[in-house]
């Protein structure tokens, strides 16, 4: 793999981290009655977290550049799907 490749790539990673270390910090704010609900509804939604009709049920939409996803990429959405979905994903070009 060509070094700029390896740059970018690293450089993703970290952004990636620290949205999800962002979103951890504001999750943790709402378990903790720090914020309310409506407080949160706002962040949830730019980080594509939404609510569904049954009660206790999120959709989380990721986005992946290009519609590109690496085997890894792919495993660990079925982890995810395993562990917190049943086993089940939908897969959309929306």
């Amino acid at each position: 793999m060509p070094a700029h490749r390896d740059a970018f790539d690293a450089a993703y990673d970290q952004l990636v981290r620290v949205e999800i270390e962002r979103f951890r910090a504001k999750a943790q704010e709402l378990l903790d009655g720090s914020i309310t609900d409506d407080d949160f509804r706002g962040f949830r939604l730019r980080y594509g977290i939404y609510g569904q009709r049954q009660p206790g049920v999120q959709m989380v939409r990721t986005k992946f550049p290009g519609g590109v996803l690496t085997a890894g990429q792919m495993r660990q959405l079925a982890l995810i799907s395993d562990r917190h979905a049943h086993g089940r994903g939908h897969l959309t070009t929306r």
